[in-house]
């Protein structure tokens, strides 16, 4: 054998092994990629003008409720996770939240069955007559960072009269059940 004739499968074998290698390193290497748009499930509910609002907002909170319905009890129970940054310029202590089923005139019943903080049990407090709920942070949420809260409820739906001159604003009457701001 020529020695030109041994060389030849020693460089296919290096050419081979250059292009294998240079294939591994192209796929190792990251195209730039397109970020997540936290908003994309509500631009589908929006007019197409207005969608453009949403990219003006900066960091807001971002709320993802599973409910369920129980007729027979005139019950809602749910589970309601929200993601909250603090775009203020305080570091937050603890967060709260208006409980609305709770005002008077609502006359509905609300219990939080379980609060939690970046998936730890977190601990809280009801307030302002029972419509509002604190919950306590156990480290200060400072500007710029966010956590994550998951509220376990369950709702009590009022059941008012059925008199065709009274009309409620929450609750089942008349056959019909309106639950506003929820």
């Amino acid at each position: 054998m020529t020695p030109r004739r041994r060389l030849l499968p020693i460089a296919s074998l290096l050419l081979g092994f250059s292009l294998l290698a240079g294939l591994l390193l192209a796929a190792c290497s990251s195209e730039p990629t397109v970020p997540v748009d936290p908003y994309a499930p509500f631009r589908a509910a929006m007019r197409p003008e207005s969608q453009a609002l949403l990219d003006d907002l900066g960091p807001v909170p971002v709320y993802a409720m599973e409910i369920t319905v129980d007729k027979e009890l005139n019950k809602l129970n749910g589970t309601a996770r929200i993601q909250i940054p603090n775009n203020s310029t305080e570091p937050w202590s603890n967060l709260v939240f208006r409980l609305y089923p709770m005002l008077e005139q609502y006359g509905g019943y609300l219990v939080m069955q379980g609060v939690t903080i970046n998936d730890r049990p977190a601990t809280f407090i009801y307030t302002t007559e029972n419509t509002a709920l604190q919950i306590d942070l156990t480290t200060p949420l400072l500007p710029g960072e966010e956590v994550a809260v998951q509220l376990l409820w369950e709702l009590t739906i009022p059941t008012w009269s059925d008199i065709s001159s009274t009309y409620k604003l929450f609750g089942t009457s008349q056959n019909m059940t309106s639950l506003p701001l929820f």
